[in-house]
């Protein structure tokens, strides 16, 4: 009896005693934190402590927590592992205090381990028996954890104030691909972009449909579109092509920008300030060189400065132009030519101003011009131009090689007082066909009796030259001074002109060495002045010119006796019929032909002389009949 007792009690002390060797360690308290371990790597695959307790069921590590790295969620499955060193993590009890994940990859970067427990109770405590305080600690430990990370979560999550409920999302078909912004109701939708959007490099936003897009923006200064990434950036839009600008009009067809832009370059498209100040030489003359090259048309806009003359030569097909002449003022230093053409042909100068220095009294000193066309240029025109205080407005000098087709046209020019020189010099070639022409040109300066400007216009070697509705103001030596030399064949017209001002000749004629002869001279239907308003006197070497047509003409002779408005007698042939002579006073000739002139018609002319009295033209006297008439020409009486 005493020794089964003996025996039970051992058995009883040893069943307790093993009982309480494997009995887990109590629950532990709950830390009252976020259940979060962040890390920072430099290529180490760990083991790095998770720093929280788990309470996961089975062996699905998972369902138990989140790893990420940089910010970017890892997949469990091939980037990392979690273990323990109290055992397998199926069969160690919860929750498990000690557990550590590790990295199948070195990685480098911060690395933030995130409790994110599925909630789910798989077992569950046993019917009709009480439960141990240990059990109920972990299952509500166990909530309580699921609960905190719930918490957590919340606070990265996109939230409403109270009172309000977001509605949902569009299907996930509908905003792939696409920003979220909100409505008019304050709820998710889905957008392009928003304000201050960061799109990384090799993404983009796509329109697609058939309806017009129209994005509008309020974009300031200062800020813009910022790009980040390693990739490319490509940023494309349609070219306009079939659907592209089109310009007003019957008939006009689209075209993309690039070919609407490739018609015309500009001086600020390679470096000009044009703000008066500025040498913009440099960059007027590299446009020059490309429209040249290109064939395109070059432009500007502003007060433009330049320094040394702009070249133009060997080119094909260029234009110069202005935005305006009010709008668009080159300004070339004193002494230098602006604009200087030689050896180019269909070239277009136009629409803007050239000022020189003003000066004293707008004087400049010397043989440059304004523009300046020299050997083997043709057709150079020159349109709606201002020209102002040049020594010389504009020189068409061949150097005796048989080309022309210049054009002046619809332009002014100021020379301000001498020592300016010519308002518009053209030599041409000898026994050429020159055909230059100035039409609608005002030619004036600041001069006086006492010291009038040479000649509004020296034609030198000049066959086919062509000048209608010229326009002198101020004082000149001549209106158009007609300088023959060489031996050259050609004709010269006057038309439609109104020269005024003159001191000298209003159209003096003659030659410069023994030419044998020259063509038609035609001066029809002017407003002429000066002490002679046409003057073709003789050389005593005999008549040089083939027929000289001096008809309709208005004469206001500017000196007070023995002057002759019409002198001819270099003409082989003279028509001098149906002009009118008017005087300021004192005797005049109407006309005189001389000795020379060996065929022709001369009037009927008209001619008088008033009579002031009290500062009043009130009547006239007959003038002095027509003298030294030739032997062959036909005289009708004056009326």
């Amino acid at each position: 009896m005493a020794i089964r007792q003996l025996v039970a009690l051992l058995i009883w002390i040893f069943s307790t005693a093993l009982a309480i060797a494997q009995a887990p360690p109590p629950i532990p308290s709950l830390p009252d934190t976020e259940r979060r371990t962040q890390y920072s790597v430099s290529n180490s695959t760990g083991p790095l402590n998770v720093g929280f307790q788990i309470y996961g069921d089975d062996a699905d590590p998972a369902n138990w927590i989140q790893v990420y790295l940089n910010g970017i969620l890892l997949a469990q499955s091939g980037n990392w592992t979690l273990t323990s060193p109290s055992g397998s993590l199926g069969n160690i009890a919860r929750p498990i205090t000690d557990a550590q994940i590790t990295f199948t990859a070195a990685q480098t970067g911060t690395v933030q381990i995130v409790g994110a427990r599925r909630p789910r109770r798989a077992t569950q405590f046993a019917e009709n028996r009480g439960v141990t305080a240990r059990d109920l600690n972990q299952a509500i430990s166990d909530a309580e954890a699921q609960l905190r990370e719930q918490w957590d979560l919340r606070a990265r999550t996109l939230q409403a104030p109270p009172g309000e409920t977001l509605s949902l999302l569009p299907p996930a078909a509908n905003r792939a691909g696409l920003g979220a912004c909100f409505d008019t109701l304050g709820n998710v939708t889905t957008c392009a972009s928003v304000s201050g959007s960061s799109f990384a490099a090799g993404t983009g936003i796509s329109f697609s449909g058939t309806n017009p897009t129209t994005i509008t923006n309020n974009i300031q200064a200062g800020q813009g579109i910022t790009f980040s990434g390693t990739n490319p950036i490509t940023i494309a839009a349609p070219t306009l092509g079939s659907s592209g600008y089109t310009s007003p009009g019957t008939g006009a067809v689209s075209q993309s920008i690039t070919a609407r832009l490739s018609h015309e370059l500009w001086a600020q498209d390679f470096g000009a300030v044009c703000d008066g100040v500025t040498n913009d030489a440099a960059a007027f003359q590299n446009m020059l060189n490309a429209a040249g090259t290109l064939k395109l048309e070059a432009k500007f806009t502003g007060n433009c400065a330049i320094s040394s003359t702009l070249s133009i030569a060997n080119f094909q097909g260029l234009g110069l132009r202005g935005s305006s002449r009010g709008t668009a003022t080159l300004i070339p230093i004193t002494g230098i030519d602006a604009i200087s053409v030689t050896l180019s042909a269909y070239i277009d100068l136009s629409n803007f101003s050239i000022q020189y220095p003003v000066g004293s009294l707008c004087s400049q000193v010397g043989s440059t011009a304004a523009i300046r066309v020299t050997t083997g240029s043709d057709f150079v025109i020159m349109d709606h131009l201002l020209i102002s205080c040049p020594a010389n407005g504009i020189i068409l000098d061949t150097g005796g090689f048989a080309s022309g087709g210049h054009g002046i046209t619809n332009s002014i020019i100021n020379l301000g007082a001498p020592p300016s020189q010519l308002g518009i010099l053209v030599q041409g070639a000898p026994n050429g066909s020159d055909d230059n022409y100035i039409s609608n040109v005002l030619i004036q300066n600041s001069a006086t009796g006492a010291s009038p400007g040479a000649a509004a216009i020296l034609c030198k070697q000049c066959p086919g030259l062509r000048i209608s509705g010229l326009k002198t103001n101020g004082a000149w030596n001549a209106g158009i001074q007609l300088t023959i030399s060489n031996v050259q064949d050609g004709d010269f017209f006057v038309n439609g002109s109104s020269i005024e001002g003159i001191f000298g000749n209003g159209i003096n004629i003659q030659r410069a060495d023994n030419v044998s002869f020259f063509g038609v001279i035609e001066i029809v239907g002017n407003e002429l002045s000066g002490a002679a308003c046409v003057n073709a006197g003789t050389d005593l070497v005999g008549p040089w010119i083939a027929n000289l047509v001096v008809n309709s003409n208005i004469c206001i002779s500017n000196v007070l006796s023995n002057a002759i408005a019409f002198f001819i007698d270099s003409s082989l042939g003279v028509s001098l019929v149906g002009n009118s002579t008017y005087s300021i006073g004192g005797t005049i000739s109407n006309t005189r032909i001389g000795s020379q002139v060996n065929f022709g018609v001369v009037g009927p002319n008209t001619c008088m002389v008033p009579t002031k009295n009290a500062n009043q033209y009130t009547s006239a006297v007959a003038c002095s009949a027509n003298s030294n008439t030739g032997s062959n020409v036909t005289l009708f009486t004056p009326y």
